[in-house]
């Protein structure tokens, strides 16, 4: 099972794990490392909520199933690249932006929670990381994200 979730972005930028600072001001937190233990929840949640699922967003690359690609020249490696990239897609950042809002809605991150490791509080925090995340990238220019897990 992946163990890791990263937003890319259609203009080539990656959107690390720390926690945005509007979420955690102090920067203890990473996020991304619930969401893949968490997509079958957050799905529930938005399919309640009438938004997109979370799992739409996210793109497998192909090219981590190859196996071997040490065994392969670059020429082939090059084909298998070019191949595999245009399966990629892109959501419209709105898009993410609105699910992760409605999500945030109803898993609300609070403090008496607890701390991270708690399952609720893992799931605000996940959600709300990745809201603020989408809200700041919409501000910085970008138009269009996928996630990736690892």
């Amino acid at each position: 099972m992946s163990c890791e979730a990263l937003i890319y972005f259609k203009s080539g930028r990656v959107r690390g794990s720390q926690a945005p600072c509007s979420v955690d001001p102090v920067g203890a937190f990473r996020f991304g490392h619930a969401f893949p233990r968490l997509i079958g929840q957050m799905d529930r949640s938005a399919r309640e909520l009438g938004v997109a699922e979370p799992s739409r967003f996210v793109w497998h690359d192909p090219i981590d199933d190859e196996g071997e690609l040490d065994k392969v020249s670059a020429g082939e490696f090059e084909a298998l690249r070019r191949k595999h990239e245009a399966t990629k897609f892109w959501v419209p950042l709105d898009e993410g932006i609105r699910t992760f809002a409605a999500l945030a809605g109803r898993h609300e991150l609070r403090p008496e929670f607890g701390t991270p490791t708690d399952l609720e509080h893992a799931l605000a925090f996940e959600v709300a990381c990745f809201h603020a995340a989408l809200r700041d990238a919409a501000a910085e220019g970008e138009d269009a994200f996928h996630v990736q897990c690892y």
